[in-house]
């Protein structure tokens, strides 16, 4: 399935920007190519799992992999 993922994925990476393996909700958004009200609202609903370190999130990589991997 890391294959798989990586496939569907690989069309993310070809971006001018680099982004880093954990992301903030900013990034992350940008990343996707959609708002942060949605962006937001993906993390309170827990369709893409994050930590969140006082009122700020931090989001791996790999869990916004696991969502378009679920969601496509």
């Amino acid at each position: 399935t890391i294959c798989l993922l990586w496939i569907k994925c690989s069309f993310l990476n070809n971006s001018s920007i680099a982004y880093s393996d954990v992301m903030s909700v900013e990034e992350m958004c940008s990343f996707l190519k959609i708002s942060k009200k949605t962006g937001y609202k993906l993390l309170k609903e827990e369709k893409i799992k994050s930590l969140r370190i006082g009122r700020i999130y931090r989001i791996s990589k790999i869990h916004i992999y696991a969502y378009l991997n679920c969601n496509m």
